[in-house]
């Protein structure tokens, strides 16, 4: 599993995560769990998550449906592969 938290906090600042670079989990054969904050996320990479396990769940965690649809697209668009999407409610 992996958690992508809508912000990190890196020598005492905090950044908002906005992005998933390209080929960020590709190749990850046993990844089958990732939950993703996407409040601030605004692009997904090439090949993001292609290659996770067939059927893996990507749960994003949003304020409303309008911007879960918005990373799903983002996420589909990166060419992920058969993975399910779940909505939770910020």
């Amino acid at each position: 599993s992996v958690t992508v938290p809508a912000t990190i906090k890196y020598n005492n600042k905090k950044y908002k995560v906005t992005s998933i670079k390209e080929k960020a989990f590709k190749g990850r054969t046993k990844l089958k769990n990732i939950e993703l904050n996407g409040s601030n996320i605004r692009s997904v990479g090439d090949d993001a998550f292609k290659g996770i396990k067939k059927n893996a769940q990507i749960t994003i965690i949003a304020k409303n449906k309008k911007q879960y649809n918005k990373v799903v697209k983002l996420i589909k668009e990166s060419e992920t592969g058969k993975v399910k999407y779940a909505y939770k409610k910020k």
